[in-house]
C-alpha cells in the first residue's frame, strides 16, 4: 500500500513556511524569562488510524492551530503547578489513503501540562494532556476524547513547538472510529 503524504507543492510550502518561523529562533532560544503568552496562530500536520483501518485507510493532513494560553516558569519561581502549560484550539481537515472513504473534519480543544514542576530548560519538555471534540464527515459526526503524550521540542515565549501521540476515542461506531492520533505543531508569537 502506497501512502500520497503530500504533493510536492504542498512540501515545498511546508517547507518554506517552517523554515521562516524557524529561522529566528536561535535568537529566541537564548532568552529567558517567565511568562504568560496569549492567542498564539500555528500550524501542523495530523495523522489519524482508525481501528477499521481497512476500511477507512490512514487520515492526514494539515492542522491550523490556535493557542489560547500558554504559561512557563522557571527553576526559582514561587508559583504552583507544572513547568509548562498550554490550552488551545485546532482544526484539520484530514483525507484518507483509501479512496472510497471520505475526508474527516476535526475541531478540537485541548490542554496540555508538563510533567516537571521546575526546570530551567527550553527544549525536550515532557508533558500530558487531552483534547476534546468533534469528528465530522458528510453522514456522520461524533463526539471525541483523546488523552496525549508528547514533547515540547521548543518553549520559549515566542516559538512553542510540539510533538505529540494519543488514542482517540469516539461516542459513536467505537469499534470503528477509535484509533491513533500523531501530530506536531508549530505556534508563533506575532505580537507582544
Amino acid at each position: 500500500m502506497q501512502l500520497n503524504i503530500i504533493s510536492a507543492t504542498m512540501k515545498k510550502r511546508l517547507i518554506t513556511c517552517i523554515i521562516c518561523l524557524i529561522a529566528p529562533a536561535s535568537t529566541l532560544l537564548a532568552q529567558y524569562e517567565e511568562w504568560d503568552d496569549y492567542f498564539m496562530p500555528g500550524i501542523g500536520y495530523k495523522v489519524y488510524t482508525p481501528k477499521n483501518e481497512s476500511k477507512l485507510g490512514v487520515y492526514q493532513g494539515v492542522m491550523t492551530e490556535f493557542v489560547i494560553y500558554a504559561r512557563a516558569k522557571g527553576k526559582q519561581s514561587g508559583r504552583l503547578g507544572p513547568t509548562r502549560v498550554k490550552t488551545y484550539g485546532n482544526l484539520s481537515i484530514m483525507r484518507s489513503d483509501q479512496d472510497s472513504a471520505r475526508d474527516i473534519f476535526e475541531a478540537n480543544v485541548g490542554l496540555n501540562l508538563s510533567f516537571e514542576s521546575k526546570t530551567d530548560r527550553k527544549w525536550g519538555i515532557p508533558y500530558f494532556g487531552v483534547e476534546t471534540g468533534g469528528l465530522f464527515q458528510r453522514d456522520f459526526s461524533t463526539l471525541q476524547f483523546t488523552p496525549v503524550v508528547g514533547v515540547q521540542l521548543v518553549s520559549t515565549r515566542f516559538l512553542i513547538w510540539n510533538v505529540q501521540a494519543g488514542y482517540k476515542y469516539t461516542t459513536k461506531y467505537f469499534d470503528e472510529y477509535s484509533g491513533y492520533h500523531f501530530s506536531t505543531t508549530l505556534n508563533v508569537l506575532l505580537w507582544n
